[in-house]
């Protein structure tokens, strides 16, 4: 599906067609092209618009890390925004021009369609600067991209914290499977944050970009605040991944406690017995001159001693402390 939008000054936006999209002075365009099929890469990306063979494979394939590359009269940006259902990374494609701002993604997409819909309506708290050029509205795309990772990270923040107040023996082997399941969240997240903050450095400090902006140092001006947003997340990615290890270095800690407590009162028992085992082996010889076997009471006073003599263990090992929790 695309879409098309042309941006006059002041921010006053009317809905096109691709065919309408010329180089007049005055007016930009912002084309969203959402799930292309093969023939619209190739009419829209190459004919139309004719943008480098690499960017168009780039579009084309999954999994890019967020980067950016230069070309003469436009540049080529890789965004990943956070899918709300499944907190999944969704990779945004982003051409930006003199006179115009691409948009390509293969999936719909939560923050463009917002987006798109506040520029149609009029609702843009930036509108008037939006109606600058596409680096405007390329701005408070990031901004809005941007922001849909703090929640996702919250939320981790908040199970992390419940489970290092609840740490029990009994919650182990399912809080082990959610924490490692965290982790791996939390590691694709970063792969997203790490390289989005390497890319808006280079947007601020790059004098690539200056044709785009209307005035001096309204680039850093404009997007330094979503680097230090980028910055926080990347802050609180990390003081959650050692959250994430000292609460599986307890778990891990307090399963070892558990598993040498019960093997050290296995071990006194198994030394209970071994002297018991040793008087029964030594009677259980089966040799014809054994006075003992003849007593009458011998099996009784055999039975009285290992008593007694289990019992004094017992009392001395737990005298010992070796019962102890």
């Amino acid at each position: 599906m695309i879409q098309v939008l042309e941006i006059l000054e002041g921010g006053f936006s009317f809905q096109k067609t691709i065919e309408d999209v010329t180089g007049c002075n005055g007016t930009w365009y912002w084309i969203d092209v959402c799930a292309p099929t093969k023939e619209e890469y190739d009419t829209i990306l190459g004919q139309k618009f004719q943008f480098h063979n690499k960017a168009i494979k780039s579009c084309q394939m999954e999994g890019q890390r967020p980067q950016v590359l230069f070309f003469k009269d436009y540049h080529f940006l890789v965004f990943n925004v956070i899918n709300e259902v499944n907190d999944e990374a969704v990779e945004v494609n982003v051409f930006i021009g003199k006179n115009y701002l691409v948009t390509v993604h293969k999936h719909s997409n939560e923050v463009i369609d917002q987006v798109w819909l506040e520029v149609v309506n009029g609702v843009v708290e930036e509108e008037e600067e939006i109606g600058k050029g596409p680096l405007y509205l390329l701005h408070y795309i990031l901004d809005q991209m941007v922001g849909s990772y703090f929640q996702p990270i919250y939320d981790i923040e908040d199970t992390l914290n419940e489970m290092d107040d609840y740490i029990s023996v009994s919650t182990t082997k399912h809080s082990l499977k959610e924490l490692f399941q965290i982790r791996s969240k939390l590691a694709r997240l970063r792969r997203s944050l790490v390289p989005t903050r390497d890319v808006l450095y280079r947007l601020i400090h790059s004098r690539r970009f200056e044709r785009f902006e209307k005035e001096e140092n309204d680039r850093e001006k404009h997007f330094q605040d979503i680097y230090e947003h980028v910055e926080k997340l990347v802050e609180m990615l990390e003081a959650n991944r050692e959250l994430v290890a000292d609460i599986r270095d307890s778990y891990v800690s307090i399963t070892s406690d558990f598993a040498n407590d019960i093997m050290k009162k296995l071990t006194i028992i198994s030394t209970i017995f071994m002297p018991l085992t040793f008087i029964v082996g030594v009677y259980g010889m089966n040799f014809k001159f054994m006075p003992e076997l003849e007593w009458k009471p011998s099996y009784f006073i055999v039975l009285v001693v290992m008593a007694n003599l289990a019992w004094w263990m017992y009392m001395w090992f737990k005298k010992k402390g070796w019962f102890d929790k």
